[in-house]
């Protein structure tokens, strides 16, 4: 799920969060409504129900924003902390809008084609749409000097996390904290990679 951008906070929007808000609405609706809210129409725009979730999960946020003290909207909105299962499947979508509000690198999928394909066919892709294991790129610098700009290259990072192996994803999206049975990462505007003793 994409993230929410609201008073200067990037609210991490979970499966958890949207059931909240949109329960009501989604409960009112046809199953045949549902499966098209996901497809595009003819003329290639979302369709109305898909517009009009979108609407209340602005309105939501919006609404907290102004009736909650701050560290209540944080706490309610901002900071997330999932544990085991829960944290496996939502580590790739944090990781998406972390490297989307950072713009320092981004995910590869190093899957075949032949794995994904059999991922889709077994369901795996609902839980790990980029795989099991995925390739994080950093940019090590955001400034390049004058031969970086002329060629166009960044010094580059590059670890493979299994995503499997994942057991705590606690923080903000532009703060965060990713442990796995062997390593922790910390993942701000600079990353940090230790190995757990």
């Amino acid at each position: 799920m994409a993230y929410y951008r609201v008073g200067g906070y990037n609210v991490f929007y979970s499966e958890d969060r949207f059931l909240e808000v949109n329960q009501p609405f989604l409960s009112d609706l046809t199953a045949h409504e549902l499966i098209s809210m996901k497809i595009p129409g003819v003329d290639g725009k979302p369709n109305k129900n898909a517009i009009k979730l979108q609407t209340i999960h602005v309105e939501k946020l919006r609404k907290d924003f102004k009736n909650l003290s701050n560290q209540n909207f944080i706490q309610k909105w901002v900071e997330f902390d999932f544990r085991d299962e829960k944290a496996k499947n939502v580590v790739g979508e944090i990781l998406a809008d972390y490297f989307d509000i950072y713009k320092n690198g981004c995910l590869i999928d190093i899957r075949t084609f032949d794995d994904q394909v059999n991922d889709d066919f077994t369901g795996q892709n609902l839980s790990f749409p980029i795989g099991e294991k995925v390739h994080l790129q950093f940019r090590l610098s955001r400034t390049q000097n004058f031969v970086q700009r002329l060629l166009k290259r960044r010094p580059m990072f590059n670890v493979v996390m299994n995503l499997k192996r994942v057991k705590i994803v606690k923080g903000v999206l532009t703060d965060f904290k990713i442990e796995t049975d062997n390593q922790i990462f910390q993942f701000s505007e600079h990353v940090e990679i230790s190995s757990r003793s």
